[in-house]
């Protein structure tokens, strides 16, 4: 099956296709789901699960470059057999629609307690639903052109937070080396699950056009960026807020920037949302367009754009079904669970499968 030139892309464009995929809800949780493990050392795990993420990324890029396939799904029916290979793919499908959902769920949590309490939830969704749609529809090429533009946006997010360095207290994040092994661990498996976005080089490595070594450096210089962007918003969190205070706020970052103003804007906090939306966009926006490859690559239609609304519509329904808080936290749990299934246990699964089973003629010296 050959593929349009349309849908390939450069390494460079998959550097911003992974940060905008991987920076999105969980830099405003972040840092409080960090301290509740290890206190102010919080920064720490995510260095670590920033170490993991880069192995884990590599042996992705090692798996699905050792046997060349037209698709990721066509690879796991290859490897695993047709039955099994099948069963994954609808597995993936469905954990896609469930990150798509939990995605909708806390963007609709933070809008509307920070900007629209009163407005409907249906309404807001169907604001970034309807652009994720319509920029989803179209060509992989033009969908990281996009990803590649916002990502100056990014550099709003750094500059920012460094209004409140004029009240950091470095003693918050003294002294170092109080928790033990385990509590790291523990930390950094939760923080790699918030910073999930990085498995998407097996979906999208059979529509990269360059050099194997180039498309290892982009993404390891990808997930550095991402890394050190959450480890940034972590410290500037625990320098503002004291141990006591920070237990006791849900958003720490937003509240942070709420108590500073400037001769240009008023609101920090706002500005910084208005940043915030559209990379928590970009991150809905993968999600739409790996569950809509899959539908492609199952049914039989020519073309990628007529499966976006119909998966669209899905997540929205379902995401329409989470009202109070309780029941989206119980939701964000389950995906946390079922998560270490899919960017761990399945594709060293596939790995293995492919190791033994790929042709060595096919397979990369």
């Amino acid at each position: 099956m050959s593929i349009s030139q349309n849908h390939f892309i450069s390494p460079n464009q998959l550097l911003f296709f992974i940060i905008q995929t991987q920076i999105g809800i969980a830099i405003l949780q972040l840092p409080i789901d960090m301290f509740k493990i290890v206190k102010w050392e919080g920064w720490i795990a995510v260095i670590i699960s920033g170490f993991c993420l880069q192995l884990l990324a590599l042996s992705y890029l090692f798996i699905v470059s050792r046997w060349p396939q037209p698709s990721f799904f066509t690879l796991t029916k290859k490897g695993l057999g047709n039955i099994i290979g099948n069963i994954v793919n609808f597995l993936y499908f469905v954990y896609f629609i469930i990150v798509g959902t939990h995605i909708l769920t806390l963007y609709y949590e933070t809008i509307s307690v920070w900007l629209f309490p009163e407005t409907p939830k249906l309404f807001i969704l169907l604001l970034i639903v309807i652009a994720a749609v319509y920029l989803v529809q179209e060509d992989l090429q033009l969908i990281a052109r996009f990803y590649g533009i916002v990502s100056i946006l990014l550099i709003l997010i750094i500059v920012v937070q460094l209004t409140s360095y004029s009240a950091a207290q470095p003693l918050n994040l003294l002294p170092l080396g109080l928790n033990s092994p385990l509590d790291y661990i523990k930390a950094s498996t939760l923080s790699i699950q918030s910073m999930l976005g990085f498995e998407i080089v097996l979906f999208l490595y059979p529509y990269l056009k360059g050099e194997y070594k180039k498309i290892k450096l982009m993404t390891v210089f990808a997930i550095g960026i991402t890394t050190t962007i959450y480890v940034f918003t972590i410290i500037s969190s625990y320098l503002f807020f004291s141990p006591d205070e920070i237990l006791l706020i849900p958003h720490p970052v937003l509240y942070m920037l709420k108590a500073f103003t400037s001769s240009f804007v008023d609101r920090l906090d706002l500005l910084f949302i208005s940043v915030w939306i559209v990379s928590v966009s970009t991150s809905f926006m993968t999600y739409l367009f790996l569950a809509s490859l899959y539908v492609k690559n199952t049914l039989p239609i020519k073309r990628r754009k007529p499966a976006v609304p119909f998966v669209a519509l899905i997540m929205l329904i379902v995401a329409m079904q989470y009202e109070s808080n309780l029941e989206i936290e119980a939701f964000g749990d389950f995906m946390h669970m079922i998560s270490p299934i899919f960017f761990l246990l399945l594709p060293l699964i596939l790995g293995i499968a492919v190791f033994i089973r790929a042709p060595k003629k096919e397979a990369m010296s």
